[in-house]
């Protein structure tokens, strides 16, 4: 009876979350509550990437992007999302706004019920500037994303989560260029609203769809609270291996040696 009142409890809080994804990097196949609105802001520091003139340790991108999301249904979700970027020691510094996204999630199973939890994504938008050097960018972009969760343990305090993602670009003058991404991450409830873990990521880039370009291979730990109507996570990804190498192991001319993200959102 006790281990039922415990289920029973956590899977309260879980509901009257704002948010019930304890990653930085990966995401679960959970939707916002019909009828209501989730709005999140991801900053994410990239740090000490080459762009040509040599690996320069003062460069630094920071990621700004705003995400709107809304319950269509129980299993539906639209987001609408605004991305920004703020440059240093890159070729055009300052703040630049990179483009505008509407994605569709639908969610085929629920983690907290079954088994598996598992959602497909899908997301499109314009690209108006790199996000690496701040050029300007004319395109347009999609996102494909495969989302798996697994939830174990006695009293399921332990969160398994996986993301496969295409995100293939079209340039108007600059062809075509396709971003694979595995995620994997492993998060724990320490307490009852604190989660603490490890997430990683292996990226691919390609010119065209399947030219392969570069990759990289990130590590780090992730910690996170998520209150009734608050969440925030905290998760720090440092690159552990690159191809082709140009810094040591690494590849810090297509990739950051080093990035950090804070997420943090409300429900209303």
């Amino acid at each position: 009876m006790k281990k039922l009142a415990y289920l029973a409890y956590i899977s309260a809080v879980v509901t009257a979350s704002a948010c019930d994804n304890h990653f930085a990097y990966s995401y679960l196949p959970e939707t916002a509550p019909l009828g209501k609105f989730e709005l999140e802001q991801y900053a994410t520091l990239r740090a000490g990437r080459d762009l040509g003139a040599g690996y320069n340790a003062n460069y630094r991108g920071l990621d700004l992007e705003t995400e709107l999301e809304y319950g269509l249904t129980h299993n539906d979700q639209l987001t609408i999302e605004l991305d920004h970027v703020y440059l240093s020691q890159a070729v055009a510094n300052g703040l630049r706004f990179t483009g505008m996204k509407v994605g569709y999630m639908h969610r085929f199973s629920n983690a907290a019920t079954q088994e598996w939890g598992c959602a497909a994504y899908l997301e499109t938008g314009n690209v108006q500037a790199d996000d690496g050097d701040g050029t300007i960018a004319n395109g347009w972009s999609a996102e494909f994303k495969l989302i798996l969760q697994h939830n174990f343990g006695a009293e399921q305090e332990w969160t398994y989560a996986t993301n496969l993602i295409a995100e293939p670009t079209w340039f108007k003058s600059a062809g075509s260029a396709t971003e694979y991404t595995l995620t994997e991450g492993l998060m724990r409830n320490v307490c009852r609203d604190w989660f603490v873990g490890v997430e990683g990521m292996v990226v691919v880039e390609c010119d065209g769809f399947a030219r392969y370009g570069a990759s990289a291979v990130y590590l780090g730990p992730t910690v996170s609270y998520q209150g009734e109507q608050f969440f925030a996570n905290l998760g720090a990804q440092w690159q552990v291996s690159g191809d082709p190498r140009n810094k040591g192991v690494l590849n810090a001319t297509e990739f950051s040696p080093f990035q950090v993200r804070l997420k943090f959102g409300v429900q209303f």
